[in-house]
């Protein structure tokens, strides 16, 4: 999933909070100048430092963001339960969950 992610320019991640009193975050990646395929991958794949990371709050804060960050533009989201609906996005979705996505009018 992530070597798809690194065939596009830009990819978000909804990074869940690591311990109870912290917030969940989005961390967006952007493809360097003249950065390959693999490389790209490389960084998201390691969690690498993100080039800007935003404070979510909870986890529901944390998918209308990403929803909104979505909304209208070619997406492929991969999702553990299916919570993130961007509205006017298109493409297709992988779920790592069985059972249909929760939100949204995907095509799985």
């Amino acid at each position: 999933m992530r070597h798809a992610a690194a065939r596009s320019d830009e990819v978000l991640v909804v990074r869940r909070a690591p311990a109870a009193h912290t917030a969940d975050e989005l961390w967006h990646y952007r493809r360097r100048d003249g950065e390959a395929d693999s490389a790209f991958a490389a960084r998201i794949r390691a969690l690498e430092a993100p080039e800007r990371r935003e404070p979510a709050g909870s986890a529901a804060d944390a998918d209308a963001r990403a929803g909104e960050a979505a909304a209208k533009k070619r997406v492929l989201p991969a999702l553990v339960r299916g919570g993130v609906a961007p509205q006017g996005a298109t493409g297709e979705v992988y779920r790592l969950l069985p059972g249909p996505p929760t939100a949204g009018g995907w095509r799985r």
